[in-house]
């Protein structure tokens, strides 16, 4: 899989992006709003249903935030960052390794 970036700091695009296709036509651009996390809660709900499990509430509501984009929104609440961080946070948040970052 490819992967590029044509603007510094922006989103990245891959080959996935490319094969994306409505009525057999290729779709100019996809942005899903809290879409890690929202993929995240897909796999959060497989483990509970593969292991017979009962979903707990707090896992259906992180996965409604998700779908409704308002995950990262309400996450800054609850921790009393203002909005105008929204992007630092994002980037700490998926930052890997040891958190040093300002979120901290």
């Amino acid at each position: 899989m490819i992967a590029s970036r044509p603007v510094q700091n922006s989103r990245a695009y891959c080959d996935l992006t490319n094969i994306v296709r409505i009525d057999g036509k290729p779709l100019i651009g996809l942005d899903i709003r809290n879409s890690q996390p929202l993929l995240a809660s897909f796999l959060f709900e497989k483990y509970y249903r593969d292991n017979e499990l009962e979903i707990p509430t707090d896992v259906l509501q992180y996965k409604s935030d998700c779908g409704n984009g308002i995950f990262y929104d309400d996450f800054m609440k609850a921790i009393s960052l203002p909005a105008e961080f929204r992007t630092e946070f994002k980037k700490d948040f998926f930052r890997p390794g040891d958190r040093q970052g300002w979120l901290v």
